[in-house]
């Protein structure tokens, strides 16, 4: 494997943050917060989190240049990883206001196939035996589809969040697609991602003006008297949201059949598309 700084920038950045993550999930800020360094340690653990993630996909930029340009049997998409994880890390943050989680995913899941592809391109690595079936099936594009919905499932069961169960969902998915080389599980793994970005996307969109109708006239510590709108264009926007919100929930539940049926689609030996999924990763890949 050809190795260069940025290949070891992206590996001291994935473990800083995982040990970031560790210790956020363990102690939460209370081990920065307390003490007669509290103002500092918040600080610290802030600028690094903040910090670290522009360093970390500057470094997977230049990269994914080094593999590409390497004897490695193995092209990564600059698209994919840097531009996705990127909107990935977005989106953690603003949900949950945390992105180490982002960072240790794309860093994993990065150095271990950059350390695949530099194992088969050794002088002695043999072939892998790919499993499929007869007609080009493999079990990870049959059970790609429900990985993703186990893992919003039991996203949604920890921390009862619909958005977190949707990124958990795009997780498995965006993992499968880039960890794969067989085209019929890139195939599945990017149906089931374009449906998973779609359905955040309209809950995005459709949380926004159901959050100014919520703040009830405050708006960032500032009171505003009357509507948001003028009387007629606010009863446009009131019922405009809460059309946006009931279509969001009816994408959100239709993941469940729409998942199983993908399976079984996938049993048969043909990737099924989500209706109504936007062609999201074929834009960015």
């Amino acid at each position: 494997m050809r190795s260069s700084r940025s290949l070891f920038a992206i590996t001291a950045i994935t473990l800083l943050s995982l040990l970031l993550d560790v210790i956020g999930s363990n102690w939460g800020m209370d081990i920065f917060t307390s003490g007669p360094f509290a103002v500092i340690g918040f600080v610290l653990f802030v600028v690094l989190q903040t910090l670290l993630v522009p360093v970390f996909f500057a470094a997977l930029y230049v990269d994914t240049g080094v593999a590409r340009a390497s004897a490695d049997p193995w092209s990564p998409s600059r698209w994919l990883w840097v531009g996705g994880g990127a909107l990935g890390a977005l989106a953690a943050y603003a949900i949950a206001s945390n992105t180490t989680a982002v960072v240790v995913l794309v860093g994993v899941v990065y150095l271990g196939r950059r350390f695949h592809a530099a194992t088969r391109a050794g002088p002695d690595a043999e072939p892998e035996p790919v499993r499929v079936g007869d007609d080009g099936r493999s079990v990870a594009g049959v059970s790609v589809h429900l990985l993703a919905l186990a893992a919003a499932a039991v996203a949604y069961a920890l921390a009862s969040d619909i958005a977190g169960a949707a990124l958990a969902f795009s997780g498995v998915a965006a993992v499968v697609f880039a960890a794969s080389e067989h085209s019929f599980t890139r195939a599945n793994a990017r149906n089931a991602l374009n449906w998973s970005v779609s359905v955040l996307v309209l809950a995005t969109v459709s949380a926004v003006p159901s959050f100014l109708y919520a703040m009830d006239g405050q708006f960032y510590g500032y009171t505003i008297s009357g509507p948001l709108f003028p009387p007629m264009l606010d009863a446009v926007a009131r019922s405009g949201s809460f059309a946006l919100v009931v279509v969001a929930l009816l994408a959100v539940v239709a993941t469940i059949p729409f998942a199983a049926f993908a399976t079984w689609r996938a049993a048969m030996g043909a990737p099924w598309s989500y209706p109504l999924a936007a062609s999201v990763v074929e834009r960015l890949t």
